[in-house]
């Protein structure tokens, strides 16, 4: 079963698609050379986003950590680990239900780019166009900040920020 047609849209365009990166590194201090300590911290947050691991996401989170969701409906900024816990909890529940996983949701960022600050990283992406139900146009195109504060050797999501826009389609010439 297809996650995003049996959600509503705003939720599976905005959940589904705060995703950066398909990968199983890790966000320890055990991450292997070479990779990027705060990506692979990242990478954690997807991974369990496209698992349905409500604990492993939050945990990807400082505990002051803040969100905004690409939600119309709801544009109120989600404050600490409680608030982000109860936001992503019943979307999980439904992904975990909808079909067979894990990994349940794949994602595929484009464009990744990460900028380090002394002890922040900031990473950005975005998933290109995102389809939409029938009826539902114009397309979406996702893009997505995660800021990341480095505690000793572990890396943590400070505030995550998810947008939509609706791409403007050039006349032909």
């Amino acid at each position: 079963m297809n996650v995003a047609k049996a959600l509503p849209l705003s939720l599976s365009l905005g959940l589904a698609t705060l995703g950066a990166f398909s990968s199983s590194a890790s966000a320890d201090p055990q991450t292997p050379a070479g990779v990027d300590p705060a990506l692979a911290a990242a990478q954690a947050f997807v991974t369990a986003l496209e698992n349905a691991d409500i604990d492993a996401l939050v945990a990807t989170f400082a505990e002051d950590a803040t969100v905004f969701l690409p939600f119309a409906s709801d544009p109120a900024r989600l404050a600490g680990k409680a608030q982000i816990r109860a936001a992503f909890d019943a979307f999980l529940k439904d992904v975990r239900t909808s079909g067979t996983g894990p990994p349940y949701l794949q994602l595929e960022p484009r464009d990744v780019h990460v900028q380090h600050f002394d002890g922040m990283a900031v990473v950005t992406f975005h998933l290109g166009t995102l389809a939409t139900p029938a009826g539902d146009t114009p397309a979406r195109f996702a893009r997505r900040t995660a800021v990341l504060r480095q505690v000793g050797d572990t890396w943590r999501i400070v505030h995550l920020h998810a947008s939509n826009m609706e791409p403007v389609e050039k006349p032909s010439q």
